[in-house]
């Protein structure tokens, strides 16, 4: 730490490109730090953005974090963090003991402020798309948006504290914007085709197995893959982002068969 009226603590390290919103992630969970310069979680940052040609070359980007500790350090609590979206969790504020909440944009602010830290965390954020009528839209951004569980980070964790805090809450829903293609299995096989050039030259091949639930709260696909290289094993990872990027489906849920 550097004794200066906004201290910092400089970090480099050598690392591959994507390791660095973990990291940052991390980091953030010191109660003495605030922010992470260069980080915004679920949004693709210009520090991962590395020369390419380097890394086909086997060096490695060097990326470098400023951290800023809060002003003064908060004093350290021996009790453990309440997740709010614990379903068995009644969290109180100071804004509860004065009785329910109206239904304005800065009140819903307020209240997902209290679970945004945890959304945070996982490299996900919330922002309010519309306030119409009864009915709040929300927007979940970064690696909430594409995540299996987005659906239950809706109903049990926003929707439920939005509506103890503020009755005048009808329903909480879910903003997917203009959304992706359809899906079906001729979507799939488009998105699949992208990659079967390289599990063709390593030996392998993919295709859908089943589809279900297209129109339910989580729909399901399931693929199969041949082949038993390193290689192959690897790019799996990498079918399941393309898809989840391509459809942004709330809840979708890629499985594998043998």
């Amino acid at each position: 730490w550097e004794a200066r009226k906004r201290p910092t603590l400089s970090l480099r390290a050598t690392m591959r490109v994507g390791c660095l919103v973990p990291v940052a992630a991390a980091v953030l969970a010191f109660a003495a730090l605030e922010n992470v310069e260069g980080f915004v979680p679920g949004v693709s940052s210009p520090l991962l953005r590395a020369d390419r040609r380097a890394l086909a070359c086997g060096r490695l980007p060097q990326v470098a974090l400023r951290i800023m500790p809060k002003d003064p350090p908060a004093e350290q609590s021996a009790d453990p963090i309440i997740s709010p979206f614990d379903p068995s969790v009644d969290i109180e504020t100071g804004a509860d003991s004065d009785g329910p909440l109206a239904l304005t944009l800065e009140n819903v602010e307020t209240t997902l402020d209290e679970m945004r830290p945890y959304l945070m965390s996982d490299g996900g954020n919330v922002r309010v798309s519309e306030i119409d009528g009864g009915v709040v839209k929300l927007v979940l951004e970064g690696a909430c948006g594409t995540c299996p569980s987005s659906t239950m980070t809706m109903k049990m964790g926003l929707e439920r504290r939005l509506r103890e805090k503020i009755p005048e809450i009808v329903d909480v829903i879910q903003d997917m914007g203009e959304g992706g293609p359809p899906l079906s299995p001729e979507t799939i096989e488009t998105v699949l085709d992208t990659v079967r050039p390289f599990l063709n030259v390593a030996g392998g091949t993919i295709e859908l197995a089943d589809l279900r639930g297209v129109d339910g709260l989580q729909p399901t696909i399931t693929l199969k893959m041949t082949g038993s290289s390193a290689a192959l094993r690897s790019v799996k990872n990498e079918i399941m982002q393309r898809i989840q990027r391509n459809f942004m489906l709330p809840g979708l849920r890629i499985d594998w068969t043998d």
